[in-house]
């Protein structure tokens, strides 16, 4: 055991933290794109090697590790999906349609569980989102209707009123660990409610309406705002503060929070350029420009769940690495060097190696100590 530990220090001491981040930085660079589905429109991860994407010719999902269709939900094109939280069912809407599916990810087949077509007064559906707390999905309706709350195991529907009964319904967020509900109003008042009988928690306003709304993964900060307006919130503490843009000329097409949630990551038009933001200091961690030479259409962001990756979709879909600088927070290098000093003052007595995919395996263990 003490051969293995030396050999490991020494060949650790090879790697400084300087040159393990210049090569995550120069990952963050490679980007690669599905083309398996042409004029891709929107896609989520159900793991990494699984995503869900819908295009013209239907939903599909796809493996982005190989470029290669898996399964073919339908052969129409849905307006929206929506994935639930433990990534094993999704749920594919259009005008007046929406249908659950149940996936399995160790057999890759997909089953319908539920749908409808019927709903009140014929209001098409805007879009619909999984209750991460029981086995409900609630969708979106326009003109005046807001939401219905549907149970996909009993069939069981109920309506939900529009607490400001305005036209266009807020847009809905789940607290990641409590059972709240956020709605951002078209007002520019945003709502925390209990999410049961939706009674009122918190309440603040923001002039502004609101085309973006997510939590962050510990539910402490609220992203909301429009194409020209972007706001961080402190729903405890009813602070708000805004990302300031690069360029006024510029509008925001998508936010997403990065899974350690401390960083906001956010894709602007017209120059399709991708911006990592440290939520406390609101400055750019990082910028990663053009991702096009022209504007996206329908762009989403997901990062997959242990945050190494992100998928962009538009008219493609492109998946890239993360930064050690997005995943990591900025005292990680100062902290790593003091490692290594103590290391570097540790004297083997063995020249035995190790193989490099097991350095690298341990280097990676080492820096997840380090992550937010």
């Amino acid at each position: 055991m003490k051969h293995i530990v030396t050999s490991v220090i020494t060949t650790f001491l090879a790697i400084t933290s300087c040159t393990a981040m210049k090569i995550q930085k120069n990952n963050a660079t490679k980007i690669k794109e599905i083309t398996c589905i042409p004029y891709a429109q929107h896609a989520q991860y159900l793991r990494r090697d699984r995503i869900i994407l819908k295009s013209p010719k239907g939903c599909h999902i796809i493996d982005p590790i190989t470029d290669k269709e898996i399964i073919r939900i339908c052969d129409i094109c849905p307006a929206h999906i929506a994935v639930h939280p433990d990534k094993t069912k999704v749920a594919l809407s259009r005008d007046l349609t929406i249908t659950v599916y149940s996936y399995n990810h160790d057999t890759d087949k997909v089953e319908k569980i539920w749908s409808m077509d019927q709903f009140p007064l014929q209001n098409s559906l805007y879009s619909s989102i999984f209750s991460p707390f029981d086995e409900t999905i609630i969708t979106r309706h326009a003109k005046n209707f807001g939401f219905l709350k549907h149970n996909y195991t009993t069939n069981k529907t109920m309506s939900w009123n529009n607490p400001t009964n305005a036209v266009h319904p807020p847009k809905i967020a789940f607290h990641p660990i409590q059972p709240k509900i956020c709605l951002a109003h078209s007002s520019g008042d945003i709502s925390i409610h209990e999410y049961n009988e939706l009674n009122l928690l918190n309440a603040f306003k923001i002039k502004n309406y609101h085309y973006f709304c997510a939590y962050n993964s510990n539910g402490s900060i609220i992203a909301c705002g429009n194409k020209t307006s972007l706001y961080i919130v402190y729903p405890h503490i009813k602070k708000r503060y805004r990302i300031p843009k690069q360029d006024e000329k510029d509008w925001w097409d998508c936010i997403a929070f990065h899974p350690n949630g401390s960083v906001l990551t956010t894709l602007s038009s017209p120059n399709s350029i991708l911006q990592h933001w440290d939520i406390e200091t609101r400055q750019v961690i990082e910028e990663i420009s053009p991702l096009d030479k022209h504007p996206l259409n329908n762009q989403n962001i997901c990062f997959l769940s242990d945050g190494t990756e992100l998928m962009i979709t538009s008219n493609k879909c492109i998946i890239m690495p993360i930064s050690f600088n997005v995943i990591y927070p900025p005292s990680t290098q100062k902290k790593l060097r003091y490692l290594l000093f103590f290391l570097k003052n540790y004297t083997p007595d063995s020249e035995s190696a190790l193989p490099t995919d097991v350095i690298t395996l341990l280097i990676l263990n080492m820096l997840a100590v380090f992550r937010y």
